[in-house]
């Protein structure tokens, strides 16, 4: 396509109140070639430009019906929620006069706590939303599926259990708990529910009316939705409904929005607060401080799902460069324009919203699979890029052909793998580790093993791991093994594998499971148990052995440390 068929395009999509025929079938073309070389079922997409708008879906909603994707038709939104959750705050914070800067243990007060005194005198709703607590993300928590009786108040307390992955306020450490923490302040502060909040302060006032949170996963049955979907050996197979639980995070990733009505959030933003009748529901300054950069973001902090994050010259032929984080965007570049963006990604749904700001552009979509690692992002970035390029009046660097070798021919695809210990286990007894173990993050998870075999099964809610023997006697590599989506992501990270070490006293008194961070689960306990009101209460009265005494948290602990480093003497 030429440069000058380009120009004509973006002419006329800035000179009607719709788009014409010919940039329809110019999308439109890009768009199935690029879902079909990289096997996305469904498709939405919503486009804003100024006063024009446009939204169309692509492909099927239902592969056993037939049933096409419309503009109407549901899908996930997946992270693209933390902007709602932010602009709902904003909208209550206002009512109430405080800001961003209140400090989380003035609204919610003793009874909720973190790991250490610093977090709970300093940390405020700006650290929640800008990821700049340095708690650990521990994802695996609300995937398992924290059973939902417990409430989000009594969920919110057990985060003092929440250990640091970074130091607080000392970089980017993405995490959806925190945002769960955020939803359950806006409970707080009204004393009505984060799903009653966001659609009677924020949805209805937008007429968002097909947008809202799923009270079950079997809502996702229903004729509107678009169902998930993930590829396997054999074809597509439907992505197993538990795991689109979400509780307690559904302020962070729970809202289900069609793309119809992602043209009236869009146009909501895109207008600085202010809804379809020009009325604003929210001060202009409080958004100014949402999208703006809170948070820098560095090499080691980038966002999204992808292994190749930004664009540089000269390897590519334009520039795609992340900045900062604000609260629930990502501001960047593309192109030397400005730009507000964020991905979400919840099972085979994959969603990515990108705002030029400057420009009164907005571009939305989101897929329904294949719930593969890495390659339906490729889809929907490579999507985006084309469709930005055509509304920014820019030639399009991407092609049919190259949307499909995306990020070849201009980078070797990097090299993503975990890496094992070299197995050479010792004589153990594996009836031993049998049992329930308990944790007050975790559901409750169940150690088993089937006869002969020389590895442990460990079952964690409805995530399921198979324990591999490794050269210390209680020591056990982690292969997540179920749910199928899950554990396609977890096999193409480059990070160490997950493991358990078992705590022994006498008898087994527990485990420690790794998962990014350490998690105590103690033998006979239940996720329901009463919690004590500390973590070091918590480590005295239920470990009589802990085999991390140099963590800082323990240090007045009394401890029988084990004689081994947990992550440097392996006999590899």
């Amino acid at each position: 396509m030429s440069f000058l068929v380009v120009l004509m395009l973006a002419a006329a999509m800035s000179s009607t109140s719709g788009f014409s025929p010919e940039i329809e079938h110019t999308l439109s073309e890009f768009i199935q070639s690029t879902m079909k070389c990289r096997q996305v079922p469904g498709l939405t997409l919503a486009i804003v430009r100024g006063n024009d708008i446009w939204a169309k879906g692509y492909g099927v909603a239902d592969l056993k019906t037939g049933r096409p994707v419309t503009e109407r038709t549901v899908f996930n939104i997946a992270s693209v929620t933390k902007a709602f959750t932010t602009t709902l705050l904003a909208v209550i914070l206002q009512e109430r006069n405080l800001t961003f800067s209140t400090k989380v243990s003035k609204i919610l007060g003793p009874e909720y706590a973190f790991v250490n005194d610093i977090r709970m005198r300093g940390m405020t709703i700006r650290d929640l939303l800008a990821h700049r607590t340095g708690l650990a993300r521990l994802d695996f928590t609300f995937i398992a599926g924290i059973p939902k009786k417990i409430g989000r108040t009594e969920y919110s307390r057990r985060l003092r259990f929440l250990l640091e992955e970074d130091s607080f306020r000392d970089g980017f450490t993405y995490n959806n708990l925190m945002y769960a923490l955020a939803g359950h302040i806006a409970e707080v502060l009204t004393g009505d529910t984060w799903e009653n909040l966001i659609i009677n302060k924020l949805l209805l006032p937008l007429g968002m009316l097909e947008t809202r949170p799923i009270r079950s996963p079997f809502d996702l049955l229903q004729e509107n939705f678009a169902k998930p979907y993930f590829l396997a050996d054999k074809g597509f197979q439907p992505s197993a409904l538990d795991i689109y639980t979400y509780f307690p995070v559904e302020p962070a990733a729970g809202l289900y929005s069609t793309g119809a009505d992602m043209l009236k959030w869009m146009r909501f933003v895109l207008n600085r607060g202010r809804n379809e009748a020009g009325i604003p529901l929210v001060h202009e300054a409080l958004l100014g401080e949402a999208w703006d950069i809170q948070n820098i973001l560095n090499m080691d902090s980038m966002v999204g799902p992808d292994s190749i994050i930004e664009l540089n010259r000269p390897a590519f032929p334009v520039s795609d460069t992340q900045i900062g984080y604000g609260y629930g965007m990502v501001i960047s570049s593309y192109r030397g324009y400005r730009k507000w963006w964020h991905d979400g990604v919840f099972g085979a749904y994959q969603a990515l919203e990108w705002l030029f700001p400057d420009l009164n552009i907005g571009v939305f979509l989101s897929i329904n699979g294949p719930g593969t690692p890495q390659i339906p992002f490729r889809a929907v970035r490579t999507i985006m890029y084309f469709v930005s390029d055509l509304l920014l009046g820019e030639k399009p660097w991407l092609s049919q052909v190259t949307s499909c070798t995306f990020p070849m021919p201009f980078v070797e695809e990097p090299m993503t793998f975990q890496t094992r210990l070299r197995i050479a286990p010792p004589p153990r007894n594996f009836v031993e580790y049998i049992g329930q173990y308990g944790s007050p993050l975790f559901p409750d998870a169940l150690v088993s093993t089937t006869k002969g075999s020389q590895t442990l099964i460990l079952q964690i809610g409805i995530l399921q791991f198979t324990g591999f023997p490794t050269n210390h006697i209680d020591v056990f590599e982690l292969d997540l093994i179920a749910p199928v989506e899950v554990a396609l992501a977890e096999k193409f990270e480059s990070k160490p594998m997950h493991t358990i070490t078992f705590i022994r006293d006498v008898s087994i008194t527990g485990f420690v499971a790794n998962f990014g961070v350490d998690v105590v689960f103690t033998r006979g306990a239940g996720f329901f148990d009463p919690i004590p009101p500390t973590v070091n209460q918590f480590l005295n009265e239920n470990l009589k052995c802990w085999p991390l005494p140099h963590l800082p948290y323990w240090k007045n602990i009394p401890v029988k440390p084990l004689q081994y480093s947990y992550y440097q003497n392996f006999q590899f």
